[in-house]
Protein backbone atom coordinates (compact mmCIF):
# COMPACT_ATOMS: atom_id res chain seq x y z
CA UNK A 1 0.00 0.00 0.00
CA UNK A 2 1.02 3.79 -0.98
CA UNK A 3 0.79 7.08 0.38
CA UNK A 4 -0.74 8.08 -3.02
CA UNK A 5 -3.96 6.95 -2.55
CA UNK A 6 -5.25 9.90 -1.14
CA UNK A 7 -7.45 12.59 -2.58
CA UNK A 8 -5.90 14.65 -5.21
CA UNK A 9 -4.48 17.71 -3.70
CA UNK A 10 -5.96 21.47 -4.52
CA UNK A 11 -3.37 23.83 -5.18
CA UNK A 12 -4.01 27.24 -3.29
CA UNK A 13 -1.86 29.60 -5.22
CA UNK A 14 -4.33 32.72 -6.23
CA UNK A 15 -5.14 35.43 -3.20
CA UNK A 16 -8.66 34.78 -2.76
CA UNK A 17 -8.42 30.93 -2.76
CA UNK A 18 -6.59 31.54 0.66
CA UNK A 19 -9.84 33.21 2.05
CA UNK A 20 -12.04 30.30 1.02
CA UNK A 21 -9.78 27.73 2.25
CA UNK A 22 -9.27 29.96 5.84
CA UNK A 23 -13.71 29.45 5.64
CA UNK A 24 -13.67 25.72 5.46
CA UNK A 25 -10.96 25.46 8.02
CA UNK A 26 -12.72 27.37 10.81
CA UNK A 27 -15.04 24.63 11.00
CA UNK A 28 -12.54 21.29 11.12
CA UNK A 29 -11.46 20.49 14.54
CA UNK A 30 -8.71 18.83 13.48
CA UNK A 31 -5.83 19.78 10.86
CA UNK A 32 -2.46 18.09 9.69
CA UNK A 33 -0.14 20.66 9.10
CA UNK A 34 3.49 20.25 7.11
CA UNK A 35 6.09 23.01 5.84
CA UNK A 36 8.88 22.81 2.73
CA UNK A 37 11.58 25.55 3.13
CA UNK A 38 14.27 25.73 1.02
CA UNK A 39 17.85 25.79 3.14
CA UNK A 40 19.36 23.15 0.79
CA UNK A 41 19.42 26.12 -1.89
CA UNK A 42 19.43 29.15 0.00
CA UNK A 43 21.43 30.98 2.75
CA UNK A 44 18.24 32.97 4.45
CA UNK A 45 15.90 30.09 4.65
CA UNK A 46 12.13 30.38 3.77
CA UNK A 47 8.60 28.60 3.48
CA UNK A 48 7.89 27.89 0.24
CA UNK A 49 5.24 25.31 1.16
CA UNK A 50 2.32 24.53 3.36
CA UNK A 51 0.84 21.49 3.11
CA UNK A 52 -2.53 21.27 5.27
CA UNK A 53 -5.28 17.95 5.35
CA UNK A 54 -8.32 17.43 6.82
CA UNK A 55 -10.03 14.74 7.78
CA UNK A 56 -11.89 14.11 4.57
CA UNK A 57 -8.91 13.12 3.54
CA UNK A 58 -8.46 16.50 1.25
CA UNK A 59 -5.05 18.26 1.14
CA UNK A 60 -4.13 21.55 0.31
CA UNK A 61 -1.42 22.48 -0.70
CA UNK A 62 -0.29 26.27 -0.41
CA UNK A 63 2.05 28.59 -2.23
CA UNK A 64 3.42 31.58 0.00
CA UNK A 65 5.75 32.48 -3.09
CA UNK A 66 2.77 32.98 -5.43
CA UNK A 67 2.19 36.26 -6.54
CA UNK A 68 0.16 38.85 -4.08
CA UNK A 69 -0.23 36.03 -1.81
CA UNK A 70 -1.70 37.31 1.69
CA UNK A 71 -2.11 34.38 4.20
CA UNK A 72 -3.12 36.27 6.82
CA UNK A 73 -6.49 34.33 7.30
CA UNK A 74 -4.68 31.53 8.19
CA UNK A 75 -3.21 32.70 11.53
CA UNK A 76 -6.37 32.70 13.32
CA UNK A 77 -6.93 28.97 12.14
CA UNK A 78 -3.63 27.80 13.45
CA UNK A 79 -3.67 29.73 16.40
CA UNK A 80 -7.09 28.35 17.73
CA UNK A 81 -6.64 26.05 20.73
CA UNK A 82 -9.97 24.52 19.88
CA UNK A 83 -8.36 23.20 16.49
CA UNK A 84 -5.75 20.72 17.18
CA UNK A 85 -3.11 21.05 14.28
CA UNK A 86 -1.52 17.78 13.46
CA UNK A 87 2.87 18.15 12.55
CA UNK A 88 5.50 15.26 12.41
CA UNK A 89 8.89 17.34 13.74
CA UNK A 90 7.27 20.42 14.68
CA UNK A 91 10.46 22.72 15.38
CA UNK A 92 10.83 23.43 11.94
CA UNK A 93 6.99 24.44 11.57
CA UNK A 94 6.72 26.24 14.96
CA UNK A 95 9.96 28.37 13.71
CA UNK A 96 9.48 29.16 10.32
CA UNK A 97 5.67 29.80 10.21
CA UNK A 98 6.31 32.43 12.91
CA UNK A 99 9.44 34.05 11.58
CA UNK A 100 8.15 33.76 7.87
CA UNK A 101 4.18 34.86 8.86
CA UNK A 102 3.67 35.26 12.58
CA UNK A 103 1.94 32.99 13.08
CA UNK A 104 1.28 30.53 16.44
CA UNK A 105 -0.03 26.92 16.33
CA UNK A 106 -3.21 26.90 19.55
CA UNK A 107 -3.09 23.53 19.25
CA UNK A 108 -0.18 21.68 18.39
CA UNK A 109 -0.37 17.87 18.53
CA UNK A 110 3.29 16.40 17.24
CA UNK A 111 3.03 13.17 16.37
CA UNK A 112 7.12 12.56 16.44
CA UNK A 113 7.04 13.58 20.32
CA UNK A 114 4.01 10.69 20.44
CA UNK A 115 6.34 8.58 19.03
CA UNK A 116 8.96 9.55 21.31
CA UNK A 117 6.69 8.46 24.51
CA UNK A 118 5.67 5.43 23.26
CA UNK A 119 9.12 4.58 23.26
CA UNK A 120 9.52 3.64 19.49
CA UNK A 121 13.04 3.12 18.62
CA UNK A 122 12.06 4.72 15.09
CA UNK A 123 10.33 7.82 14.92
CA UNK A 124 10.40 9.53 11.75
CA UNK A 125 6.90 10.22 9.78
CA UNK A 126 8.09 6.81 7.27
CA UNK A 127 8.78 5.08 10.04
CA UNK A 128 5.83 5.64 12.05
CA UNK A 129 3.56 4.81 9.08
CA UNK A 130 5.41 1.93 7.79
CA UNK A 131 4.57 0.32 11.99
CA UNK A 132 1.33 1.70 12.11
CA UNK A 133 -0.09 1.14 8.72
CA UNK A 134 2.34 -0.68 6.50
CA UNK A 135 2.54 2.14 4.67
CA UNK A 136 5.88 3.59 2.51
CA UNK A 137 5.92 6.69 1.10
CA UNK A 138 8.74 8.13 -1.36
CA UNK A 139 11.12 10.84 -0.19
CA UNK A 140 12.61 11.12 -3.80
CA UNK A 141 11.58 14.78 -3.29
CA UNK A 142 12.94 15.40 -0.18
CA UNK A 143 16.23 17.41 -1.18
CA UNK A 144 14.22 19.60 -4.09
CA UNK A 145 14.20 22.84 -4.97
CA UNK A 146 10.85 24.08 -2.70
CA UNK A 147 11.49 27.83 -3.94
CA UNK A 148 11.86 27.06 -7.57
CA UNK A 149 8.19 27.55 -9.69
CA UNK A 150 6.40 25.65 -10.97
CA UNK A 151 6.36 22.44 -8.45
CA UNK A 152 6.59 19.73 -10.52
CA UNK A 153 3.86 16.82 -9.94
CA UNK A 154 6.54 14.66 -8.03
CA UNK A 155 6.73 17.53 -5.59
CA UNK A 156 2.84 17.77 -5.28
CA UNK A 157 2.76 14.27 -4.51
CA UNK A 158 5.58 14.39 -2.59
CA UNK A 159 3.96 17.57 -0.28
CA UNK A 160 0.55 16.07 -0.40
CA UNK A 161 1.92 12.26 1.51
CA UNK A 162 3.73 14.12 3.88
CA UNK A 163 0.03 15.14 5.23
CA UNK A 164 -2.29 12.78 3.93
CA UNK A 165 -1.92 10.13 6.43
CA UNK A 166 -1.07 12.56 9.43
CA UNK A 167 -4.68 12.41 10.96
CA UNK A 168 -4.86 8.56 10.70
CA UNK A 169 -1.16 8.58 12.50
CA UNK A 170 -2.81 11.39 15.24
CA UNK A 171 -6.05 8.49 16.10
CA UNK A 172 -3.82 5.65 16.46
CA UNK A 173 -0.92 6.59 18.43
CA UNK A 174 -3.66 8.92 20.49
CA UNK A 175 -5.32 5.45 21.07
CA UNK A 176 -1.92 3.82 22.16
CA UNK A 177 -0.58 6.63 24.62
CA UNK A 178 -4.11 6.91 26.02
CA UNK A 179 -3.85 2.88 26.68
CA UNK A 180 -0.88 3.71 28.73
CA UNK A 181 -1.32 6.90 30.32
CA UNK A 182 0.52 9.07 28.44
CA UNK A 183 -1.08 11.18 26.37
CA UNK A 184 -1.47 14.48 28.88
CA UNK A 185 2.41 14.27 28.74
CA UNK A 186 2.52 14.37 24.69
CA UNK A 187 0.13 16.90 24.84
CA UNK A 188 1.78 19.24 27.84
CA UNK A 189 4.79 18.89 25.21
CA UNK A 190 3.82 19.39 21.97
CA UNK A 191 1.78 22.73 23.66
CA UNK A 192 4.98 23.97 25.25
CA UNK A 193 6.62 23.17 21.88
CA UNK A 194 4.62 25.41 20.06
CA UNK A 195 5.14 28.73 22.35
CA UNK A 196 8.80 28.17 22.65
CA UNK A 197 10.46 31.58 21.73
CA UNK A 198 11.61 32.18 18.03
CA UNK A 199 15.13 33.67 17.51
CA UNK A 200 15.40 35.96 14.60
CA UNK A 201 19.15 35.96 14.69
CA UNK A 202 20.95 35.04 11.78
CA UNK A 203 21.43 30.70 10.99
CA UNK A 204 23.58 29.46 13.86
CA UNK A 205 27.99 28.82 11.95
CA UNK A 206 27.97 25.48 12.46
CA UNK A 207 31.08 24.31 14.75
CA UNK A 208 33.90 22.28 12.67
CA UNK A 209 35.00 18.88 13.11
CA UNK A 210 38.50 17.83 13.48
CA UNK A 211 40.13 21.04 14.75
CA UNK A 212 41.76 19.31 17.76
CA UNK A 213 45.25 19.10 15.87
CA UNK A 214 45.25 22.85 14.62
CA UNK A 215 47.69 24.87 15.47
CA UNK A 216 46.75 28.85 17.24
CA UNK A 217 47.80 29.85 13.48
CA UNK A 218 46.02 26.92 11.45
CA UNK A 219 43.23 27.67 14.14
CA UNK A 220 43.07 31.74 13.66
CA UNK A 221 43.46 30.87 10.13
CA UNK A 222 40.36 28.67 10.48
CA UNK A 223 38.08 30.75 12.51
CA UNK A 224 39.05 34.24 9.84
CA UNK A 225 37.87 31.38 6.85
CA UNK A 226 34.87 30.43 8.36
CA UNK A 227 33.78 34.32 9.25
CA UNK A 228 34.54 34.84 5.68
CA UNK A 229 32.39 32.03 4.07
CA UNK A 230 29.73 33.01 6.43
CA UNK A 231 29.76 36.75 4.22
CA UNK A 232 30.30 35.00 1.27
CA UNK A 233 27.24 32.67 1.76
CA UNK A 234 24.78 35.76 3.33
CA UNK A 235 25.86 38.21 1.01
CA UNK A 236 25.03 35.75 -2.04
CA UNK A 237 21.95 33.95 -0.03
CA UNK A 238 23.33 30.67 -0.78
CA UNK A 239 24.15 27.32 1.84
CA UNK A 240 27.31 27.62 3.17
CA UNK A 241 28.45 24.15 1.73
CA UNK A 242 27.91 25.45 -1.51
CA UNK A 243 30.36 28.04 -1.28
CA UNK A 244 32.88 25.78 0.47
CA UNK A 245 32.33 22.41 2.67
CA UNK A 246 33.96 21.83 6.02
CA UNK A 247 35.88 19.50 4.79
CA UNK A 248 37.57 21.84 2.03
CA UNK A 249 37.41 24.67 4.48
CA UNK A 250 39.38 22.48 7.16
CA UNK A 251 41.90 21.71 4.88
CA UNK A 252 42.74 25.23 3.74
CA UNK A 253 43.79 25.83 7.86
CA UNK A 254 45.72 22.91 8.00
CA UNK A 255 47.97 23.00 4.92
CA UNK A 256 47.46 27.18 4.94
CA UNK A 257 48.81 27.95 0.89
CA UNK A 258 50.51 30.83 0.06
CA UNK A 259 49.77 31.31 -3.43
CA UNK A 260 47.58 30.66 -6.00
CA UNK A 261 49.22 27.37 -7.23
CA UNK A 262 49.66 25.52 -3.84
CA UNK A 263 45.57 26.50 -3.37
CA UNK A 264 44.83 24.81 -6.83
CA UNK A 265 46.38 21.47 -5.61
CA UNK A 266 44.52 20.90 -2.59
CA UNK A 267 41.94 18.39 -3.51
CA UNK A 268 37.98 19.94 -3.08
CA UNK A 269 38.68 22.95 -3.47
CA UNK A 270 35.64 24.41 -5.23
CA UNK A 271 36.57 26.68 -8.32
CA UNK A 272 34.35 30.09 -7.25
CA UNK A 273 37.09 29.91 -4.61
CA UNK A 274 40.07 29.73 -7.03
CA UNK A 275 38.58 32.53 -9.42
CA UNK A 276 38.13 34.67 -6.15
CA UNK A 277 41.81 33.41 -4.55
CA UNK A 278 43.17 37.03 -3.83
CA UNK A 279 41.01 37.15 -1.11
CA UNK A 280 40.74 33.89 0.52
CA UNK A 281 44.93 33.75 -0.29
CA UNK A 282 44.97 37.34 1.75
CA UNK A 283 42.76 35.84 4.95
CA UNK A 284 45.32 32.56 5.19
CA UNK A 285 47.97 34.89 5.14
CA UNK A 286 46.99 37.65 7.61
CA UNK A 287 43.66 36.12 9.44
CA UNK A 288 42.67 39.38 11.66
CA UNK A 289 42.93 37.61 14.89
CA UNK A 290 46.50 37.26 14.40
CA UNK A 291 46.65 41.12 13.55
CA UNK A 292 45.14 42.69 16.97
CA UNK A 293 47.49 43.36 19.10
CA UNK A 294 44.64 43.42 21.76
CA UNK A 295 46.34 41.47 24.85
CA UNK A 296 45.30 37.96 25.80
CA UNK A 297 42.72 37.78 28.78
CA UNK A 298 44.20 35.57 31.49
CA UNK A 299 42.25 31.72 31.18
CA UNK A 300 39.94 31.58 35.20
CA UNK A 301 39.28 28.03 35.57
CA UNK A 302 35.17 27.47 36.15
CA UNK A 303 34.74 27.87 40.23
CA UNK A 304 35.05 23.91 41.77
CA UNK A 305 31.05 22.46 42.13
CA UNK A 306 29.04 22.79 45.40
CA UNK A 307 29.46 19.41 46.76
CA UNK A 308 25.50 18.85 47.39
CA UNK A 309 25.02 19.98 44.02
CA UNK A 310 27.20 17.79 42.50
CA UNK A 311 25.66 14.64 45.09
CA UNK A 312 22.01 15.84 43.86
CA UNK A 313 22.57 15.59 40.40
CA UNK A 314 23.79 12.41 40.44
CA UNK A 315 20.94 11.03 42.73
CA UNK A 316 18.90 12.46 40.19
CA UNK A 317 20.38 10.62 37.58
CA UNK A 318 20.36 7.35 39.23
CA UNK A 319 16.89 7.85 39.22
CA UNK A 320 16.80 8.97 35.63
CA UNK A 321 18.27 5.98 34.18
CA UNK A 322 16.42 3.68 36.16
CA UNK A 323 12.71 5.37 35.71
CA UNK A 324 13.84 5.29 31.80
CA UNK A 325 14.33 1.75 31.78
CA UNK A 326 11.39 0.46 33.28
CA UNK A 327 9.17 3.33 31.04
CA UNK A 328 11.28 1.81 27.61
CA UNK A 329 12.02 6.09 27.18
CA UNK A 330 15.18 7.51 26.59
CA UNK A 331 16.50 9.24 29.65
CA UNK A 332 16.24 12.66 28.25
CA UNK A 333 12.81 12.43 27.28
CA UNK A 334 11.69 11.73 30.90
CA UNK A 335 14.34 14.03 32.28
CA UNK A 336 16.56 16.39 30.02
CA UNK A 337 19.85 17.32 31.20
CA UNK A 338 18.81 21.06 31.23
CA UNK A 339 16.47 20.59 34.25
CA UNK A 340 19.10 18.49 36.33
CA UNK A 341 21.39 21.52 37.40
CA UNK A 342 18.29 23.63 38.03
CA UNK A 343 16.40 21.00 40.27
CA UNK A 344 19.54 19.86 41.96
CA UNK A 345 20.71 23.83 43.43
CA UNK A 346 16.75 24.35 44.52
CA UNK A 347 17.15 20.97 46.22
CA UNK A 348 13.16 20.75 46.40
CA UNK A 349 11.91 19.07 49.56
CA UNK A 350 7.82 19.70 48.75
CA UNK A 351 6.19 18.93 45.01
CA UNK A 352 5.54 22.69 45.21
CA UNK A 353 8.88 23.68 45.37
CA UNK A 354 9.68 21.10 42.72
CA UNK A 355 6.23 22.29 40.39
CA UNK A 356 8.00 26.10 40.36
CA UNK A 357 11.44 24.78 38.45
CA UNK A 358 11.24 26.47 34.95
CA UNK A 359 10.64 23.81 32.14
CA UNK A 360 9.71 21.42 35.06
CA UNK A 361 6.44 20.42 33.26
CA UNK A 362 3.26 19.14 35.34
CA UNK A 363 2.89 15.58 33.87
CA UNK A 364 6.63 15.07 35.46
CA UNK A 365 5.58 16.71 38.68
CA UNK A 366 2.26 14.55 38.82
CA UNK A 367 3.40 11.30 37.85
CA UNK A 368 7.21 11.34 39.02
CA UNK A 369 7.02 14.27 41.99
CA UNK A 370 7.30 11.99 43.99
CA UNK A 371 9.95 9.73 43.37
CA UNK A 372 12.24 12.82 42.31
CA UNK A 373 11.68 14.11 45.61
CA UNK A 374 12.85 10.40 47.33
CA UNK A 375 15.56 10.04 44.44
CA UNK A 376 17.06 12.95 46.21
CA UNK A 377 17.37 11.80 49.46
CA UNK A 378 18.81 8.41 48.17
CA UNK A 379 22.02 8.12 51.27
CA UNK A 380 23.29 5.03 49.42
CA UNK A 381 26.77 6.18 48.11
CA UNK A 382 27.75 3.22 45.53
CA UNK A 383 24.11 3.77 43.97
CA UNK A 384 25.54 7.95 43.86
CA UNK A 385 28.69 6.67 42.10
CA UNK A 386 27.72 4.03 39.80
CA UNK A 387 25.22 6.79 38.56
CA UNK A 388 27.71 8.53 37.24
CA UNK A 389 29.82 6.41 36.11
Amino acid sequence: MSASDSTAPALIDRPEQVGQLASTLKHQRLIALDTEADSLYHYWEKTCLIQIGIASGQTFLIDPLAPRMNLAPLGPILADPSITTVVHAAGLEVRGLFKDFNFRIGGLFDTMLASQFLGHPQTGLAANLEREFDIKISKKAQRANWSARPLDKAMLAYASNDVAMLIPLYYRLRKHLKEIGRLSWVEEESQALALAPVSFEPPVIPKINGTADLSPRQMAVLDALVAHRELVASSKDTPRFKVIGDAAILRLAQEMPMNYEALKAIPGIPRPILYHSREWLEIIRKPPKLASKEPEVPFSPPPPPNPAVATRINRLRLWRSETAEKLGLKTGLLLPQRLLNPIAVMGPSTIEELANIEGIMNWRVQNFGVSILQALEITDLSLINNANQ
